[in-house]
């Protein structure tokens, strides 16, 4: 019965992170559009009429993402033994991945999306200890303190919402946690440029998102951590 209820959370959140990057970019209304995933299914049978000119069907993208946020819910409910902490954790691992796919599609990291989730994470901070106060402080100095370095050591190599969202990953995992998700994220998403560089011959002026990988490595040090806390 537990395993179900996971399930139906992860097809929720599924759908939620689906709407997220379909309508928050182009700043789209929830009340109007919030179908959008099943419009973007129906593609993969048959073309349907347009829905908005800022809207282009994405069925593979749909059913990935539905995928994944299965799988992180089915993750969570077998790693960690706290239904709140697996809760906690699988929050934060949807909202990862609605950033990461924002960033893919659009080369763009919200703010509003970092933001809107700040009250929430103070709550679970003050109340859960997820992670400590001084912690999730000292953690968003360092993550956002070091991408601020690299930003200005590499212009046009590390955006500000990068940096953003380095804090934000600090503010969450906490200090000294902050430094292998950060070091994740670094070394896959430098893997990956490398490979992206090859491939396009050492090509100039190619966009690469880089927030995938942060949010790699975040829910990795998210998952560790929660696995050991419980």
């Amino acid at each position: 019965m537990i395993i179900l209820l996971w399930l139906f959370l992860g097809f929720v959140a599924g759908w939620l992170v689906n709407l997220a990057a379909d309508l928050l970019p182009p700043r789209l209304p929830l009340r109007t559009y919030w179908y959008t995933p099943l419009w973007h299914l129906k593609h993969a049978f048959k073309p349907q009429p347009s829905l908005h000119s800022e809207l282009s069907p994405r069925p593979i993208r749909t059913l990935v993402v539905w995928a994944i946020a299965v799988i992180l819910s089915i993750t969570v409910s077998i790693q960690i033994g706290s239904a709140i902490v697996a809760l906690i954790v699988a929050s934060y691992g949807w909202f990862l991945l609605a950033i990461a796919i924002i960033d893919l599609e659009h080369q763009l990291v919200l703010n509003r999306m970092l933001l809107a989730s700040l009250p929430l994470v103070g709550f679970i901070i003050l109340t859960a200890g997820m992670p400590r106060l001084t912690s999730a402080l000292l953690g968003a100095a360092v993550g956002f303190g070091s991408f601020l370095i690299l930003a200005l050591l590499w212009p046009g190599g590390i955006g500000m919402g990068d940096v953003k969202l380095a804090g934000w990953i600090g503010l969450v995992v906490g200090y000294p946690a902050i430094i292998p998700a950060l070091a994740i994220g670094v070394i896959v998403g430098g893997l990956a440029a490398l490979i992206v560089l090859v491939a396009h011959r050492f090509r100039r002026g190619l966009a690469f998102a880089y927030a995938p990988y942060l949010a790699f490595g975040a829910w990795c040090t998210l998952l560790l951590g929660a696995s050991n806390l419980a």
